[in-house]
């Protein structure tokens, strides 16, 4: 039950039910309900049950029931049931049951029941269940149930179950099962 929480080095911080939390140089930090949050510089973040939640500087971070998420710097990132996701330079992003998923500098990332993705500068990408999923610079892509799929300089596409696929510059592209296949500058194609 309090508006405006500021925490500056705390080893260990368990918050629920605050309004506004401002933290950094948190070892362990675990929160509930909580409209903003932002954190900077914490090596443990589990959070369920917030509005809009801005981080740099966590290496493993656990989300659920964020509205709007805006990430920077995280090692290990874990999502679940958010409407909007911003992440620029993870190593590990799995994320599940977003609306909107934005990504930049990731090296593995991992999606599923996502609506709308645009993905740049991610090593490794692997998706299930998505609407509109726009790519680029991507080195390996595995894609399954899309329902549109835009992919520019993308070195190894596996593609499975798309219904519009728009690739360019793409060097070894596998498909299956789509309706509408547009390819340029594919160096290997495998269609069945």
């Amino acid at each position: 039950g309090v508006d405006v929480l500021v925490v500056a080095v705390v080893d260990v911080l368990v918050v629920a039910g605050v309004d506004v939390l401002v933290a950094a140089g948190i070892d362990v930090l675990v929160v509930a309900v909580v409209d903003v949050l932002v954190v900077a510089g914490v090596d443990v973040l589990v959070v369920a049950g917030d509005d809009v939640l801005i981080v740099a500087g966590v290496d493993v971070l656990v989300v659920a029931g964020v509205d709007v998420l805006v990430a920077a710097g995280i090692d290990v990132l874990v999502v679940a049931g958010g409407d909007v996701l911003v992440v620029a330079g993870g190593d590990v992003l799995v994320v599940a049951g977003f609306d909107v998923l934005i990504v930049t500098g990731v090296d593995v990332l991992v999606v599923a029941g996502v609506d709308v993705l645009v993905v740049a500068g991610v090593d490794v990408l692997i998706v299930a269940r998505i609407d509109l999923l726009v790519v680029a610079g991507v080195d390996v892509l595995v894609v399954a149930g899309v329902d549109v799929l835009v992919v520019a300089g993308v070195a190894v596409l596996v593609v499975a179950g798309v219904d519009v696929l728009v690739a360019s510059v793409v060097d070894v592209l596998v498909v299956a099962g789509s309706d509408v296949l547009v390819a340029a500058r594919v160096d290997v194609l495998v269609a069945a």
